[in-house]
């Protein structure tokens, strides 16, 4: 008997997932994106997550900011994210990435971007 194992590609866009932390420069950060509506959340309920779209955008949860969006590509086994507009981010690179049933990983040369499923 044969199964399909869904490719990396499809794993990573067939969920959102919950960033945990962020590791840069040496400290931890927290996703807190700012709003302009009242969100009511209950205990261990996660609402900062990176959503990976079909269509080569990815939304990132905001750092007392808005959410934003960037270009994603997954080429030789690495997450590439790109510029969407002019804007610096520090989101940009190459990152090797670690998935799992319930994690995924993100490491570049200048951070860690930790998150799991809800």
């Amino acid at each position: 008997i044969y199964l399909n194992k869904p490719s990396d590609y499809e794993r990573l866009i067939g969920e959102y997932w919950c960033v945990d932390y962020v590791y840069y420069k040496d400290y931890y950060y927290y996703p807190k994106t700012l709003s302009d509506k009242i969100r009511f959340r209950k205990i261990g309920q996660c609402d900062e997550f990176i959503i990976f779209d079909s269509t080569g955008i990815v939304q990132f949860p905001g750092f007392n900011t808005r959410s934003f969006q960037h270009q994603w590509k997954l080429r030789n086994d690495q997450i590439i994210i790109s510029s969407l507009d002019t804007m610096e981010s520090d989101f940009y690179g190459t990152y090797d990435y670690d998935m799992s049933n319930y994690e995924l990983v993100m490491t570049s040369d200048s951070l860690e971007i930790v998150c799991i499923k809800p």
